[in-house]
């Protein structure tokens, strides 16, 4: 019969809750409600619908509420859709990236500070960035393509830059940038040219693409 890693659906002791969250039913009495072959598909559709769908309807209808003290939603209504993207997550930030405005926004620590050769290097490859690339490179260190109004000086966390650590089996040369995702963390090799670094950089931005990453 249809398990997982051999095991019986039945003998996987889950019930119709969100798992992890053993007060997140998915239906009435959905604690007490074994999966089984026979409900397993209900299982299947109603586990997102909980968790994209009705665990958040709450915090939507308070900001709704909050939101129609302040304007008349019916007001909004005049406003596409695509005006807000703008007014909430515009390329703007991804324009002023001027080397001496990112050594300026950037956080140095652990090996680094913004008088390091490295991340000057960094500083230049990034300016000269097509517009693509850095929604790539935000996406790569922060989880989300766009900056929010401010640029990276508004991040928080902070965005920070620290050195990585050689590895015995390959010099930074040959290292990969990495990232702390949730941190706004990047680990930087130190690498010695602009050729190296954007070449680096790029192939970390691209492996990982699409990814999340802790470290």
């Amino acid at each position: 019969g249809l398990g997982l890693g051999g095991v019986p659906i039945a003998d996987l002791g889950l019930t119709f809750t969100v798992p992890g969250f053993d007060w997140a039913e998915l239906c009435p009495g959905g604690g007490d409600r074994e999966v089984t072959l026979d409900n397993l598909e209900e299982y299947i559709e109603g586990l997102p619908r909980t968790i994209l769908s009705e665990s958040v309807l709450p915090a939507l209808k308070a900001m709704r509420g909050g939101l129609s003290k302040v304007i008349p939603l019916e007001s909004l209504g005049v406003i596409r859709p695509e005006e807000l993207q703008v007014m909430f997550a515009s390329d703007e930030a991804l324009t002023d990236w001027s080397p001496a405005s990112l050594l300026q926004a950037f956080k140095f620590e652990h090996g680094y500070t913004s008088n390091s050769p490295v991340a000057r290097l960094l500083a230049n490859v990034l300016s000269t960035l097509p517009v693509d690339t850095k929604r790539k490179f935000v996406a790569f260190c922060t989880g989300c393509p766009r900056l929010p109004v401010g640029g990276f000086r508004a991040l928080r966390p902070c965005f920070t830059v620290v050195r990585k650590e050689e590895s015995p089996k390959a010099p930074s040369e040959q290292q990969l940038p990495s990232v702390m995702t949730c941190a706004n963390y990047l680990k930087l090799p130190d690498y010695k040219s602009e050729e190296v670094l954007r070449d680096r950089l790029l192939v970390a931005i691209s492996e990982g693409e699409g990814s999340f990453h802790l470290s």
